[in-house]
């Protein structure tokens, strides 16, 4: 695979526990959540994430994209078989022209569109559930150290504490159904 033994993962995602519980506080009539990937994160995290959204009563749908250029294909098949879809923080499939496509989707279909990060709020996704890059720093920081002392750590480790951003200023314009503080 070519990870060697000082190889480890700082995820940009948030633990699956804590994303399905995050959408699903926000959005409480939530049962079936679509994920827009190609690459990263790869099917182990979608099985973890399943794994959460079962427990929880949200069906996850994987939908793996071959580009950006898919987009409007699957939104399309999607639209009456998901309440939300979440897009991965995957730079493959992050495009102006996707973004654009996928806000403009969300917002004339009253589907949220939950980022992989706070900046893609201000895009027009309804919200995002994400770690900042400072604590990511600060957890590749703390794994390094732990390493070089040499101690074992997980293939993966989750940054603490992601924050969730909410786009209030298109969420009347949009009919998001989604419950604000």
């Amino acid at each position: 695979s070519g990870k060697g033994r000082l190889w480890h993962e700082i995820s940009m995602l948030p633990t699956p526990d804590a994303a399905v519980a995050a959408y699903l506080k926000l959005q409480p009539g939530l049962r079936r959540l679509a994920i827009f990937w190609t690459a990263y994160p790869g099917e182990r995290y979608l099985e973890e994430l399943r794994q959460a959204g079962k427990a929880a009563g949200l069906e996850i749908i994987s939908a793996r994209l071959r580009g950006p250029d898919a987009f409007p294909e699957r939104l399309r098949y999607l639209l009456s078989r998901m309440d939300a879809f979440w897009l991965m923080p995957d730079p493959a499939l992050i495009t102006q022209s996707s973004l654009l496509v996928l806000a403009n989707f969300s917002c004339a279909n009253s589907i949220p569109f939950y980022a992989p990060t706070r900046a893609l709020v201000a895009s027009g996704a309804t919200a995002s559930f994400a770690p900042d890059f400072k604590a990511a720093g600060a957890a590749a920081a703390r794994g390094i150290a732990l390493m070089r002392s040499g101690q074992q750590l997980p293939a993966v480790t989750y940054v603490e504490n992601p924050q969730l951003q909410l786009n209030t200023e298109l969420t009347e314009k949009c009919r998001w159904p989604i419950k604000i503080k």
